[in-house]
């Protein structure tokens, strides 16, 4: 998975500005927490991005929840479920778990968005947007990030 998402990487493009007009986002894709006990933190984060973003269309994603039959006999997404994925033509997909986990920086990269957004991850060769939030309030300051990167005005 991580020779087939450095791959896809290459095609996407790397030189940002910031920031941008909240408009130019139009589609966003927020995977959920695999950890239970982020669920209700990332609800109000996701209540609040909808209040602030509202001419955003918000879908939601649980990795764990997805169909098995969209999976090969590896585990990995097929060709077919990541073209479903890149049709949709997300424009950032903010992945709201604390842990790097490669099946979700699979299905990131291989959607094509061009903004990727990951709370507290080490490696930021995947995600080209990095947030550090507090251990005691999850996703606590990502409203501001992204107010800061995508201006309403």
């Amino acid at each position: 998975m991580a020779h087939k998402a450095r791959q896809a990487l290459k095609k996407i493009q790397h030189a940002m500005s910031f920031p941008l007009h909240a408009t130019s986002i139009q589609r966003v894709l927020v995977i959920m927490p695999r950890d239970l006990n982020l669920m209700e933190a990332a609800h109000q984060f996701i209540n609040r991005l909808r209040e602030t973003f509202p001419f955003w269309d918000i879908q939601m994603f649980d990795v764990d929840k997805m169909p098995k039959e969209k999976l090969n006999w590896m585990g990995i997404p097929s060709k077919e479920y990541i073209q479903e994925l890149k049709n949709r033509q997300y424009d950032m997909i903010i992945d709201l778990n604390r842990q790097t986990d490669w099946l979700i920086t699979y299905l990131t990269v291989m959607s094509g968005a061009p903004y990727r957004v990951h709370v507290e991850n080490e490696d930021g060769s995947f995600f080209n947007i990095q947030v550090k939030t507090g251990t005691q309030s999850p996703y606590s300051g990502l409203i501001e990030a992204f107010t800061r990167l995508f201006v309403l005005q």
